[in-house]
């Protein structure tokens, strides 16, 4: 009975100290990156930690690099999209803007969705605000210069979309240097 005691404590050891719950320091960077998620695109969040791309609780604004502690929840269980932890805000360490020359890639998509399913204006990634700036994502404005407008609605119309080279501007809004 004591062996089988003694041999159920070292089966179960790594299990008794272990925790669901932790806190963890990440950098999160000043711009968001294009997701393909199932059958959709979105745009998620830039981090030094490869599993974290969302962070509730968590409102990033373009053109500033974060410092922030973060809730680790382990899910009892992996969901069905490989998803195993929770992160949430536990504060904000430190918010740096960072210069407006600094220059980041971000992959332009045209569409949303990759089979379809939606009229072409739901399906959309783009929507023109006026001659020169577009919404992308319903999320970060992208002004595009008079010599890059030609290849950028290309782009817009195309079906495999293309990386784009941009600057900060201001709140939530870019600049288009090369495509």
């Amino acid at each position: 009975m004591k062996i089988l005691a003694i041999l159920a404590l070292f089966a179960f050891a790594p299990y008794l100290g272990s925790e669901r719950n932790t806190i963890e320091t990440v950098i999160v960077k000043p711009y968001k990156s294009l997701q393909n998620y199932e059958h959709f695109r979105r745009l998620v969040l830039e981090t030094d930690h490869s599993g974290i791309d969302n962070i509730a609780g968590f409102e990033l604004e373009w053109g500033y690099q974060y410092k922030l502690s973060v809730n680790v929840e382990k899910l009892k269980s992996t969901l069905s999209d490989g998803t195993g932890y929770n992160y949430s805000l536990n504060k904000v360490i430190s918010k740096t803007k960072v210069a407006d020359t600094t220059e980041f890639k971000l992959f332009i998509a045209p569409h949303r969705y990759y089979y379809g399913g939606e009229s072409e204006e739901m399906n959309a990634l783009l929507t023109s605000i006026n001659d020169s700036t577009f919404l992308y994502c319903e999320e970060v404005e992208i002004e595009v210069p008079t010599a890059l407008m030609a290849v950028f609605k290309t782009t817009m119309s195309s079906e495999q979309g293309k990386i784009g080279h941009f600057t900060f501007v201001e709140k939530n809004r870019i600049r288009l240097v090369r495509m």
